[in-house]
């Protein structure tokens, strides 16, 4: 008799990365892009490295993905089922590309 069990997918991934390779094919992209401020950027003296990198980590938020496409920066949040209040989420994200450090432009 067979245990039921059947291997789990993420579902999410997979319509994201359809999505991404029909609309998105020459772009660069980032998968599960944290955001924000990271550690280095606290300036508090009684903090080591390591605590720093922590604290930074621990309060980042991550965006599905982010994608930047002849000189646009998209910010992609992905859900199966559609929820009016992650419209929040993503504006919450557009508000911190501009702190994250990843996202900075090379001079």
């Amino acid at each position: 008799m067979a245990d039921g069990s059947r291997p789990y997918t993420h579902w999410e991934e997979t319509m994201l990365a359809e999505y991404l390779a029909r609309y998105h094919p020459d772009a660069r992209v980032t998968n599960r892009q944290r955001l924000g401020p990271d550690g280095a950027t606290y300036q508090d003296a009684s903090l080591t490295d390591s605590e720093r990198r922590l604290l930074g980590a621990a309060f980042r938020r991550w965006a599905d993905a982010v994608v930047v496409d002849a000189g646009t920066l998209y910010v992609i949040e992905t859900a199966m089922v559609p929820d009016p209040r992650d419209i929040s989420l993503v504006q919450t994200y557009l508000l911190l590309v501009d702190s994250t450090p990843e996202l900075r432009e090379s001079a």
